[in-house]
């Protein structure tokens, strides 16, 4: 896991006050997959407050736009992290 990857991770937790495990993260390739993660776990936790996967998926792509500077285009639910993002 690289350093970008990292502090996206730290990004998540902060913003959705939840701790993801390192090998939990090592099995998200993908925006989609993570968007996923982010639900089910989320949902466990809040219940039917829970946000949605459509308002999580919206985040994450915000946050890989204005903090990684990834064109908004370049996102999508199939994209890997590493090698579509170009996050290390």
């Amino acid at each position: 896991m690289g350093l970008d990857t990292v502090e996206f991770v730290i990004w998540a937790e902060k913003k959705f006050a939840i701790d993801i495990p390192d090998e939990d993260v090592t099995n998200l390739y993908t925006v989609g997959e993570f968007c996923r993660y982010l639900c089910m776990t989320l949902a466990a936790r809040d219940g039917l407050k829970a946000p949605g996967h459509a308002a999580i998926y919206a985040t994450v792509a915000e946050c890989l736009v204005k903090e990684f500077r990834i064109p908004r285009e370049r996102i999508s639910p199939d994209s890997r992290f590493v090698k579509d993002l170009g996050l290390e």
